[in-house]
């Protein structure tokens, strides 16, 4: 196994060193004023880099294509907005509000231009929505190439393939990559600038940070720290600042401008939002709180291995410096400085009241990288001390021949178990992802399917008034108004009824030039619920609700009188289906232990035909 690490000058290995040749290390030496090679844009064109882009990729489309919206922020804090700056209608949160304006429309802008430029010539949005969507996943598989890039660079192409590997089957990268959060779009940062300061060019990490936090989520800076760091003790102090100043001239002073347009207020929305959850004294916990072992959990499940895998790379880091007492040449203390930032983001996210899957997203391709350096270690460490005989010294010629070839035919067969060690494990790795991945589709990808079934009942029907399209407890999986068609003046409407939840939720735009910068009544920061959200169930014509016997909500689905059933996709019942069955997939065993509900679409009988 290559353990070369941060090489920007590579040296053959001595012969007189028995642990380096078992481990087929390549020491290097750190350049303290890493230079961008020459080859670094080229690099993207070599073999192995498209084979692994097009790979990424290739997952990713599918994702985007398949993947279910697993946060109703973002729905309503993006794809809302983003719905409104095309089409003029949507939905609004107190967060774009004029008065908190923690969130930015530069960001949606970005995302809007492309949704814009594609509705002139598309109709179908959700067409749009998932072409969107593939953007998404394209500037990820991109992110990702340049990542896989660096660590190649640094840390050799046994640690990258592996890297590679575990970024395209887990279930966590599945999901995180293709989601329209803040959160996502920093984890693209982070791999831009992880991949560019692994790769030597300083400049563009810097970059690329900046972008993750002021362009994403402001608190991903800390996981920049121990970059930062490196820059400082090693780089001229002038240049690091010219880079600083430049990325926050790139990326703060559009922002600024952009955002003075939308609400009328000269603001940074970043700093807006640290104040809100940091200074405030308000913070996230309002909107929920988790038990110690919520990252645990929620980081086998989309991490399954490789995250027991990424937590010990420190310790595996530490005990190959020590048993190589310079046999290994690894610069320690910089290998360890680049696996600091998983365990600090994770840290402060642990400690946090307020727990959310979608937080752990930034730090999801440190985790694929930590685990397959762990893994690399791991089996090198395997071979030297378990699988590969020392030194041998022969007495005669006679017989050093026959125990030499001896040595090597079992050096072959040793090599062919170590490499079964590394297959056993991702193989296990992949079938745990895979069903895990399989599971979530399965389970819980019926909202989308409806909704798109109400966007072409409705598309191919004939009618001369509007309809309201009506959810109670379902409103967090409502997928935005991309699912509604535009009709003109006679567009269904999206309302909601009252149900147990008594947070706020959100409002529509106003219909006038200034929706963006008006104050809009009846918002509040404290998730204080505002009746005049709700309508009464006699004004709507469709209803969207899972079906469930325990529900205390009405049972809408069994007023036949009332109610007549258009459409409806099983969605999972996780109270009553045993864990191990509703969170991992097992052909033949999983349908009949699960237990799922009706999502349905049901139209009024007293509705006016679409």
């Amino acid at each position: 196994f290559d353990l070369s690490f941060m090489s920007n000058v590579r040296h053959r290995p001595s012969s007189s060193s028995t642990l380096s040749s078992t481990l087929d290390v390549e020491p290097a030496k750190i350049s303290y004023r890493p230079k961008v090679p020459r080859n670094f844009f080229s690099s993207f064109f070599r073999t192995d880099t498209l084979l692994v882009f097009l790979a990424l990729l290739s997952v990713r489309l599918f994702s985007a294509l398949v993947n279910y919206i697993t946060d109703c922020d973002e729905t309503f804090n993006y794809w809302e907005p983003t719905h409104f700056l095309i089409y003029g209608t949507g939905l609004q949160t107190w967060e774009y509000s004029p008065d908190y304006a923690i969130r930015s429309y530069f960001y949606v802008l970005i995302h809007a231009i492309p949704g814009y430029i594609l509705s002139s010539f598309l109709e179908n949005k959700i067409l749009i929505f998932y072409t969107l969507r593939c953007l998404l996943g394209l500037v990820c598989a991109f992110s990702e190439t340049v990542f896989y890039n660096g660590i190649r660079y640094a840390f050799g192409r046994k640690v990258s393939y592996l890297t590679v590997f575990f970024l395209l089957v887990t279930p966590g990268m599945f999901q995180a990559s293709t989601s329209y959060l803040p959160s996502s779009f920093a984890m693209y940062g982070v791999m831009l600038a992880f991949g560019t300061w692994f790769r030597g060019s300083w400049a563009l990490a810097v970059h690329a940070s900046v972008m993750a936090t002021l362009l994403g989520w402001p608190f991903v800076a800390v996981i920049f720290v121990p970059m930062a760091l490196e820059f400082f003790l090693r780089a001229k102090l002038t240049k690091v600042l010219s880079w600083g100043f430049s990325a926050l001239t790139l990326f703060l002073v559009p922002m600024i401008a952009v955002d003075y347009y939308y609400f009328r207020r000269i603001l940074v929305a970043p700093l807006n939002i640290l104040i809100y959850n940091v200074f405030s004294g308000s913070g996230s916990e309002k909107y929920g709180i988790e038990e110690w072992p919520f990252y645990f959990k929620n980081g086998f499940l989309n991490l399954n291995f490789v995250f027991f895998l990424a937590f010990s790379s420190f310790l595996w880091g530490v005990v190959g410096i020590l048993m190589g007492k310079g046999k290994f040449r690894i610069q320690g203390p910089f290998v360890l400085l680049k696996l600091m930032p998983l365990y600090i983001w994770f840290l402060i996210m642990q400690i946090q009241p307020h727990k959310e899957e979608r937080f752990l997203y930034p730090i999801y391709p440190l985790f694929c990288f930590a685990g397959a350096l762990s893994l690399s270690i791991f089996a090198g460490l395997l071979q030297h001390f378990f699988l590969v005989p020392s030194q041998i010294k022969f007495s005669s010629k006679s017989i050093e021949k026959e125990k030499r070839s001896n040595f090597k035919r079992k050096g072959w067969e040793n090599s062919r178990v170590l490499v079964g060690v590394v297959v056993l494990v991702c193989v296990v790795v992949a079938v745990v992802s895979v069903s895990r991945t399989t599971s979530l589709l399965i389970n819980y990808r019926a909202p989308l399917l409806l909704y798109s079934d109400f966007y072409h009942l409705s598309s191919i029907s004939q009618q001369n008034s509007s309809v309201n399209l009506c959810v109670g407890k379902e409103w967090y999986r409502f997928p935005s108004n991309f699912f509604l068609p535009d009709l003109g003046k006679f567009s269904p409407k999206f309302q909601f009824l009252r149900s147990e939840f008594r947070g706020l939720l959100p409002r529509h735009y106003d219909s006038s030039p200034s929706a963006t910068w008006i104050i809009p009544p009846h918002m509040n920061d404290q998730n204080l619920e505002e009746l005049s959200r709700y309508v009464d169930v006699s004004e709507c014509d469709y209803i969207v609700d899972q079906d469930d016997e325990k529900q205390r909500e009405e049972r809408y689905a069994v007023d036949e009188e009332s109610w007549k059933v258009v459409g409806w996709y099983p969605f999972l019942d996780s109270e009553s289906s045993p864990s191990p069955h509703r969170a991992f997939w097992v052909p033949f065993v999983s349908a009949t232990k699960n237990k799922f509900n009706r999502y349905v679409l049901l139209q009024s009988t007293r509705s006016r035909k679409l």
